[in-house]
């Protein structure tokens, strides 16, 4: 089950949100988001869950309100791998071991070969890269 991904028609379900819990939760994500998006998660949840039978299940239509989601559903979905290639990359450049050119070509090399990452995490690498000072 793939979330839609075009923010002006996207909507999120009851089991999309329940999905991407459970997956925080096994991978240790869900702990480290603060109080304010625990609640915020929990409440889409339990707005759009389905309350009694015959009622209509309800999903968020609201951009903002997507897009916030979609944020934490990208934080609860992230492996140790992805923010260890990211971390890794990012150090290789800061310490002039690799030119931010080189780091961009090789991220997306894997990504050629099959590595996936999302396309807000990708975004996120690319900015960190054009931050970064070297030494």
């Amino acid at each position: 089950m793939e979330i839609k991904m075009n923010i002006e028609k996207a909507s999120l379900s009851y089991a999309e949100l329940r999905e991407k819990f459970k997956k925080g939760l096994r991978n240790g994500n869900w702990r480290k988001l603060n109080r304010k998006e625990k609640a915020l998660y929990r409440a889409a949840m339990a707005y759009t869950k389905l309350r009694k039978k015959g009622e209509m299940a309800m999903d968020i239509v609201n951009r903002m309100l997507v897009e916030k989601l979609l944020g934490l559903i990208e934080r609860l979905k992230e492996t140790k791998g992805k923010r260890i290639l990211k971390r890794g990359l990012k150090k290789a450049v800061e310490e002039s071991l690799m030119s931010k050119d080189d780091a961009i070509r090789t991220l997306d090399e894997m990504i050629g070969v099959g590595f996936r990452i999302s396309t807000r995490i990708y975004a996120k690498f690319l900015e960190d890269v054009k931050e970064i000072k070297r030494e």
